[in-house]
């Protein structure tokens, strides 16, 4: 049975494939270091069957225009693919999914609210357009292809549709809301006002990511306040004394003042302020929406993404300007290019706020290491020397520097195995 995605070029059986298509775990030509690194990824990601790369012909990296399923054998059903759907767009690696079935290709988006919610409570299979190929083709159906085709998304006009355009709105993407709902969560709490409060708030995104991704240990949290098995069961059950035990033991394990409380003299965590925080964050909803305990998970959201939050946070009136990701892997790409990559650089960043520049190269550097020794995974003495050897910043704002340490420890981790 021959996959529908071939009448888009996008199909193994096509003939005609455009070269910006490359399977995932199949046999394929050697890539550039870019595009190796971003099938690694998807890889890790699991469920994929190609990437669809942008090529250009200066040295910028290949941008992961769309991500491909072959479906054509119903190895998926629709349920499971809303759960494969709802995991791209966590993770925000590609704007698009296109599965192929027989008859039959399904567009969907990555790049803005979530789509496979049924009425915010279940997984819902909801392509944002289907494109049928069985049957007369008619001159709408020809238009069709021709908007969702190989080559819109390799010249780069795919965007430039205004039907397209409706694919992708920023403000409601998957990292988008995660730092709203914590902005509002902020608000609430009147974190302005209450920075042990807003502290606390910070580390409980960053506790969370932990958590999500299975770093701690079964009991671990049992530790600190007798039969808890989450940190929210901490902050529900325990007292402040409790939640100081266990900042302090993160704190050693990760070092760099990242898990500190930041409480003075004025102003200590008391057990009623610790009973409305953990009430409000628990929250299943914030101004009748979904919150992100439940919408979302850490387990396939890039570390990078926490950088942007205190971007939210930052004292006004101090000039700071941060820079999303895509922006900094662009100035990367003309910095430092893979093609030029010799694993000797030194990077410093001035004024590095939370870190998003450093944690760029960073793993551009890991990448690059990586390349030359099979793609087998660096140990953490290989990682630790990676990273003191060429990694620095410069930033006046304390709370930068917490949040650029522990991306920058989190990149580390990131690239271990096992976890």
């Amino acid at each position: 049975m021959a996959s529908a995605l071939n009448t888009l070029n996008l199909g193994p059986e096509s003939g005609q494939s455009f070269p910006g298509l490359v399977s995932v775990r199949g046999r394929r030509a050697p890539l550039s270091l870019d595009e190796e690194a971003a099938i690694r990824r998807a890889d890790a990601i699991g469920d994929i069957d190609y990437v669809f790369f942008r090529r250009f012909s200066d040295e910028r990296s290949s941008q992961v225009a769309a991500y491909v399923i072959d479906n054509h054998d119903s190895r998926f059903s629709e349920h499971e693919l809303a759960g494969i759907h709802q995991k791209l767009w966590w993770n925000g690696g590609a704007p698009l999914l296109y599965v192929g079935w027989q008859t039959r290709v399904d567009v969907l988006s990555c790049a803005r609210g979530p789509d496979f919610w049924r009425k915010g409570e279940t997984l819902d299979y909801h392509p944002a357009e289907t494109i049928e190929t069985a049957g007369k083709i008619s001159d709408a159906l020809q238009s069709l292809r021709e908007r969702f085709s190989a080559a819109r998304l390799s010249n780069g006009t795919f965007w430039e549709d205004k039907e397209n355009a409706k694919l992708a709105a920023a403000e409601k993407a998957a990292h988008r809301r995660l730092i709203q709902a914590v902005v509002e969560t902020d608000l609430e709490l009147e974190g302005e006002k209450n920075p042990v409060l807003r502290r606390l708030l910070l580390l409980v995104v960053l506790i969370k990511y932990l958590e999500d991704r299975n770093v701690f240990p079964d009991g671990w949290f049992g530790r600190f306040c007798q039969g808890s098995r989450t940190f929210f069961a901490v902050l529900q059950e325990g007292s402040p004394e409790d939640v100081r035990s266990l900042l302090n033991a993160l704190e050693n394990k990760f070092n760099g003042d990242v898990f500190c409380l930041g409480e003075s003299g004025q102003h200590r965590l008391t057990t009623s302020e610790l009973r409305r925080f953990a009430e409000l964050v628990e929250a299943r909803t914030i101004k009748a929406q979904r919150y992100l305990w439940t919408t979302h998970s850490f387990e396939h959201i890039p570390v990078e993404v926490l950088s942007h939050l205190y971007q939210r946070f930052a004292q006004p009136g101090k000039g700071a300007v941060f820079t999303p990701p895509f922006l900094a892997s662009l100035i990367l790409d003309y910095a430092m290019p893979y093609t030029r990559l010799t694993g000797k650089e030194k990077v410093l960043d001035p004024t590095c706020g939370s870190g998003v520049f450093l944690v760029c190269a960073f793993r551009r550097l890991v990448h690059h290491w990586q390349s030359r020794h099979a793609w087998r995974r660096p140990d953490v003495e290989t990682l630790k020397g990676i990273l003191k050897r060429s990694i620095f910043g410069v930033e006046l704002q304390e709370e930068a520097v917490h949040l650029t340490a522990f991306s920058l420890a989190l990149a580390v981790c990131d690239a271990l195995q096992p976890n």
